[in-house]
């Protein structure tokens, strides 16, 4: 039912995923897990490196305000293209009010 409400189809299949899951339903929290390896013999060939190149492998589960699971999946990047940045709000003011 969400990914109908989402508008997930093939004439949206570039757009943003995130964008239309948030169009369909909240989404309240990003859960992600970050961890680096060797590929295996596949995903090596898919993104066109070697096997003794690492890779970074994040697994992410989105969950919505009733911290029901909106969307899980995963993602493998290439090191050598890959920027990471993260921001943290160490004070505790962020998100009240």
């Amino acid at each position: 039912g969400l990914a109908a409400r989402a508008g997930f189809d093939e004439e949206t299949a570039a757009g943003s995923i995130i964008d239309r899951l948030r169009a369909a339903a909240p989404v309240a929290r990003a859960e992600w897990r970050l961890s680096a390896h060797h590929p295996d013999a596949q995903t090596a060939a898919l993104l066109m490196i070697g096997r003794d190149a690492p890779v970074l492998t994040r697994a992410l589960t989105y969950r919505g305000r009733n911290g029901g699971t909106v969307m899980i999946g995963r993602t493998v990047h290439r090191s050598d293209l890959l920027a990471c940045e993260v921001a943290i709000d160490l004070d505790g003011s962020a998100g009240s009010g």
